[in-house]
């Protein structure tokens, strides 16, 4: 089983202690350790870690948020109470390609077996935008295996115009409606027809600059990069399909032009392009997007 399995499995334990969290792991993470000669923090691996971030909690099955006595770090699975989901394994990668968008700069654990602090310092591409617990939620769906972006503990995004955003956070927490949140961008995630960034979901912590880990943001890639909104991202991918000539039309191809661009058209006006645009300095926007280094703890 890779470490994310044992993880999952691990969270879904009821514990007479939360405090208890990291203890209580610590004997399997210590074999790890010493077999793979890897650097354990706070519950994930340094050889893994931009991968060992990306899990989120999961609310249906009963989890509770942030623990109310800190034993870790907030980008730590261990912050939180109940159980969490990862949408990968190390086993299922050749099925779900993930391209890494942020760099480990350093990183800094202090502590006991049970209780841990932390600091990671990362340099990558950030974003913000501002949440919302509209009950009218986003239609993306470029989720994957088991992380639910919907329901309980989900947010909708908007930008700086109060325009909706094709992109979710899987809270670890409450959130206020109105927040303006900072994404870090982990991955690019390709799977199917909506390549997506898979983000951290960051809140300014005190007045130190640091930030503390709110959730895991999911992004379709165009809307990443200031593209145009969708009216609807299943009509786009619904009118790529009619593309496709039916029996009538090949029989008549003036008229297969015609309907092939009539639904060019609408997927134009719809703001929906098949071409997604890729990590480039090109796609850096203004004050929109910017690669920097981020304290997070």
């Amino acid at each position: 089983m890779s470490w994310s399995g044992v993880v999952e499995n691990y969270s879904k334990r009821k514990l007479t202690y939360e405090k208890d969290k990291l203890a209580a792991i610590y004997g399997i993470a210590d074999a790890v350790q010493k077999a793979k000669a890897d650097v354990y923090l706070a519950g994930l691996w340094k050889s893994w870690l931009l991968y060992d971030l990306l899990w989120g909690v999961d609310w249906k099955n009963g989890a509770t948020g942030r623990l109310s006595t800190s034993v870790a770090p907030s980008w730590s699975w261990a912050s939180v109470s109940g159980p969490i989901s990862t949408f990968w394994s190390r086993n299922t990668l050749q099925n779900l390609r993930l391209d890494p968008l942020a760099k480990l700069a350093s990183v800094e654990i202090e502590g006991s077996i049970s209780t841990q602090t932390g600091t990671l310092v990362m340099e990558g591409y950030l974003r913000s935008a501002m949440a919302s617990n509209d009950p009218d939620f986003s239609r993306l769906e470029v989720q994957a295996d088991r992380l639910d972006a919907s329901g309980e503990g989900a947010y909708r995004l908007y930008d700086s115009k109060s325009l909706p955003l094709d992109a979710n956070i899987i809270a670890d927490e409450e959130i206020r409606s109105g927040s303006e949140i900072t994404f870090l961008a982990i991955v690019r995630m390709s799977r199917g027809d909506v390549p997506a960034i898979v983000c951290l979901a960051l809140l300014l912590d005190g007045s130190g600059g640091q930030f503390r880990r709110l959730g895991l943001g999911i992004w379709a890639e165009y809307s990443w990069y200031g593209k145009r909104r969708p009216c609807d991202v299943e009509l786009g991918l619904k009118l790529m399909a009619s593309r496709r000539l039916t029996k009538a039309t090949r029989r008549s191809p003036i008229f297969g032009k015609m309907q092939e661009r009539r639904n060019e058209q609408r997927i134009a006006n719809a703001g929906w392009t098949p071409r997604v645009p890729t990590v480039s300095k090109a796609n850096i926007i203004s004050g929109g997007l910017q690669k920097q280094m981020i304290t997070i703890v």
